[in-house]
């Protein structure tokens, strides 16, 4: 007897196990298009309502990848950031399908040479004694050409600044103060 006519009445004889196990299939087979069909669905729902509502792009460096070609390759240290150029930037926002650009540029500056002065209350200080101590950091920052920060809740202080960083509603605000005074006796 050949093959087929073998199957075929193996099948037969279990009409009802053969029965389910076709149901069972079916179902599965139906359950497994209707999961690819809703997919689709989903993926050109999101396309289409992208297209209609505008999307974020944010471009990016890989700051671990990067990293890890350092490793990779012996070097040390941090990896030199690869900026967008102005030009770039600019070509991006005539782009006619692009609203609006919102260029954000961090940077961040080391110094091996670095000398902590110890925290001094001079909060507690009489007015005259702050005023001399402010001074003198302003002179001694400028004679040596280095940077001096003050974290103080005192404007007065403040307002001898040619920086300001302040922290207001949970965010931090920076200005220029182009007008430093002296912080007076």
């Amino acid at each position: 007897m050949n093959f087929l006519k073998r199957a075929g009445k193996s099948i037969m004889a279990r009409k009802g196990k053969t029965l389910i196990l076709l149901i069972i299939l079916s179902v599965i087979g139906s359950l497994v298009l209707s999961g690819f069909a809703i997919q689709h669905a989903a993926k050109s729902a999101g396309e289409e309502a992208r297209k209609e509502l505008g999307a974020t792009v944010t471009l990016q460096v890989d700051r671990q990848k990067q990293m890890q070609e350092r490793q990779g390759s012996g070097e040390r240290g941090r990896p030199e950031q690869q900026a967008i150029s102005l030009e770039e930037i600019e070509s991006i926002a005539k782009l006619s399908k692009v609203k609006s650009v919102n260029y954000v540029s961090q940077t961040t500056a080391t110094s091996s040479i670095v000398d902590p002065v110890t925290s001094e209350a001079t909060g507690a200080l009489d007015e005259k004694t702050a005023a001399d101590i402010i001074q003198l950091f302003q002179r001694l920052a400028h004679e040596s050409n280095r940077c001096v920060i003050t974290v103080t809740h005192s404007a007065e202080v403040a307002r001898a600044a040619n920086h300001i960083i302040e922290l207001k509603q949970q965010r931090f605000q920076m200005r220029t103060n182009l007008h430093p005074q002296t912080v007076s006796h």
